[in-house]
């Protein structure tokens, strides 16, 4: 007993430094520690003698093994199970909806002939970012480039986590300027290729398994990919799109896509032979051409946040406030400020509550948020001021063409009907820009052109854009503040960043969806007698013996509560049929912690075109739904407009 108590006396006294810690850690086999590679030399100057001496020194960048990262967190953190299920759910899915990319036709031709083999898609994102006070007298001094690799085949739930973002690469903006891309992503390719010919082992179900990894996609902004892939970074070139030929003064009223003028390996190599940045819109040639099963010509990735969000967006609503305000007198700003202000978001956005719009911006036209904010903003606009807006104005007409088409673009399940309405509405979208503010297509209008293309070769665009990833930056930004210095932060950084992943490898509960609830409820007899005659939307049972009531729940990342939250019950591929919402009024959990919800279900009258909403009223129905089954896990809002009419948007 005596033995017991001395071992237990000071049971960290074998790690109890840095250097004891990590080699623990290291004979774990739980950090990937990142590795410094050379990218190029420059020169350090240093006294010696009353003079400057300059001296080579190598430049530097750090690289982390994506095999061994890859490996880890598919065996360690049980995700290969999840992977292998969720795929093979997708492919027993219909084939008339497409919800993830290795259901698109461009993944389903890359394996065409590597059908014998376990091929997993991976994105790659690059993408710089200031560390340091970015209006500070040292901005630019420290600003790092960096690569991101994710797995483009998880679940949404998993997907969406910042967690199953991997950081691949660190190195400052300034040396990929100086040395150039193949400098910087040559270990990376090397890497790639690795993993498409020789793959890594899994043991799964007492059994190995070979898994090869393909590049499905390289994300990033518009900037970013262009800087990285080769092609011209100044978007009013002579040929500033990276999808087509098109000439810059032919996109500024381009419409619709122009099949003929796409890229092809073929018109591509033509063009890097010729060796004209202002004849061909081609910068470089493309280094990860190298990778036998990608071409940058297929390489359809577009960014909805910057494009749209932080662009269309932006421009569309700007001039139809401006225009609706200071010419038409439909309103004025303050009374729209005042509706922004006290405006009921609901829940899900209370973060991204859109600011009040300043009166001196406005008058140009300019609108200054956040991409969160101008999404929050955008899908209420129409019951913030739809009511003060005229019927069949051609500027609320925009709004309204707009709004379809974000709602089409953020759809997670895609259908061919889908494609086809949106390339239709965006047409109809620039005609109507044109003609109302007798202006050009800016850039980023041109980008929505190949949009419908795209979605039929990758799937849903929402899975491709830089949102979470721009998150990802945030914990690296966060890791920096708490770091004074800054003399090697990419390596200081990248392994910040592999702590926490081997933290996140010997945690208990790896890559488990958790479910989290508020305290218990305990409800009255009335209540329970109420209840006992719920209809239910999944199968019956009985649930007055075992069901623990509860204040909130947190399930796959999204919070049901109580509190005045509406919620997309059900909604039919029947156009014809309405959806059904209800109001959440309880919350409980089976025994097998099952999350269910009793709701009272609206009366949904119609869909209301004006207000892009659907207009119900809220009878004493009770329905028990199971959260699992909802048809979609974003709650909604139910707003009552000054009308007394009440409106769900979807």
């Amino acid at each position: 007993m005596l033995l017991m108590f001395d071992s237990l006396e000071n049971p960290f006294s074998n790690i109890n430094s840095e250097h004891m810690r990590f080699k623990a850690l290291d004979e774990m086999g739980v950090l990937v520690r990142p590795k410094m590679v050379d990218i190029g030399c420059g020169l350090t100057d240093r006294m010696m003698g009353g003079h400057v001496l300059f001296e080579p020194k190598p430049v530097q960048m750090s690289v982390i093994p994506l095999r061994s990262v890859l490996k880890i967190i598919l065996l360690d953190c049980n995700l290969f199970e999840i992977v292998i299920k969720y795929m093979k759910q997708l492919e027993c899915s219909s084939k008339i909806c497409i919800s993830n990319f290795v259901q698109s036709q461009l993944w389903q031709s890359k394996l065409k002939d590597n059908s014998q083999k376990l091929i997993l898609p991976l994105f790659i994102y690059f993408d710089d970012f200031e560390i340091n006070n970015a209006l500070g007298s040292h901005a630019g001094n420290n600003k790092l480039g960096a690569v991101y690799a994710s797995l483009a085949c998880l679940p949404p739930e998993y997907s969406s986590s910042l967690e199953n973002i991997f950081l691949v690469s660190l190195f400052k903006s300034k040396d990929r300027q100086e040395y150039g891309n193949h400098a910087v992503f040559s270990e990376l390719i090397s890497e790639l290729k690795f993993l498409e010919t020789t793959g890594i082992d899994i043991l799964y179900n007492g059994k190995i398994n070979k898994v090869f990894f393909s590049l499905g996609l390289i994300l990033g902004d518009n900037l970013g990919l262009h800087s990285m892939l080769g092609f011209s970074e100044s978007f009013i070139a002579n040929f500033p799109c990276r999808f087509c030929k098109s000439h810059k003064t032919e996109c500024q009223h381009q419409v619709e896509q122009i099949d003929n003028n796409l890229r092809n390996e073929v018109n591509y190599s033509n063009d890097v032979a010729v060796d004209d940045l202002t004849l061909t819109g081609i910068k470089q040639l493309c280094i990860f051409n190298e990778i036998n099963s990608f071409h940058v010509t297929k390489n359809y990735a577009v960014d909805i946040m910057h494009d749209i969000l932080e662009g269309v967006c932006k421009y569309d609503i700007g001039m139809m406030l401006k225009t609706m305000i200071y010419d038409l007198n439909y309103f004025t700003i303050d009374i729209l400020n005042d509706r922004i202000e006290s405006f009921n978001y609901g829940p899900i956005n209370i973060r991204n509550i859109p600011p009040l719009l300043s009166n001196e911006s406005l008058r140009r036209g300019i609108i200054k948020m956040s991409a969160s904010e101008m999404l929050c903003f955008t899908k209420n606009l129409a019951l913030i001021i739809g009511e003060l807006v005229p019927l069949h104005s051609k500027y609320w007409c925009l709004y309204v063409t707009l709004k379809q088409i974000i709602d089409i673009l953020l759809g997670k399940c895609l259908k061919v009907e889908d494609i086809k309405l949106c390339k239709v509405l965006i047409k109809e979208h620039h005609e109507l820009y044109i003609q109302l503010f007798n202006t050009h297509l800016k850039p980023k209008f041109h980008h929505m052109i190949h949009y419908p293309f795209i979605m039929e070769q990758c799937g849903p665009l929402s899975s491709l854009w830089s949102m979470r990833f721009e998150s990802k930056h945030k914990q690296l930004k966060e890791t920096a503040k708490s770091i004074t210095s800054r003399k090697n932060s990419p390596y200081t950084l990248a392994l910040k960043h592999q702590l926490s992943l081997a933290y996140r490898v010997l945690s208990s509960n790896n890559n488990i969806i958790d479910m989290q609830f508020g305290h218990q409820i305990t409800l009255s007899e009335t209540t329970w007698l109420e209840y006992s005659k719920v209809e239910f939307l999944c199968s019956p049972f009985e649930f007055l013996e075992d069901a623990i009531f509860v204040s909130w729940i947190n399930f796959k990342g999204t919070t049901y509560n109580s509190n005045n939250m509406s919620i997309l019950v059900s909604l039919s591929d029947n156009p014809n049929i309405l959806p059904i919402f209800g109001l959440i009024i309880s919350i409980f959990i089976q025994a097998d912690n099952i999350p269910f919800i009793i709701c009272k279900i609206y009366e949904n009258n119609y869909f209301d075109e004006h207000f892009q909403a659907y207009n119900v009223q809220l009878p004493e129905k009770l329905l028990c739904c199971s959260v699992e089954k909802l048809d979609s896990v974003h709650p909604t809002v139910h707003c009552v407009l000054s009308n007394n009419l009440s409106y769900i948007p979807l």
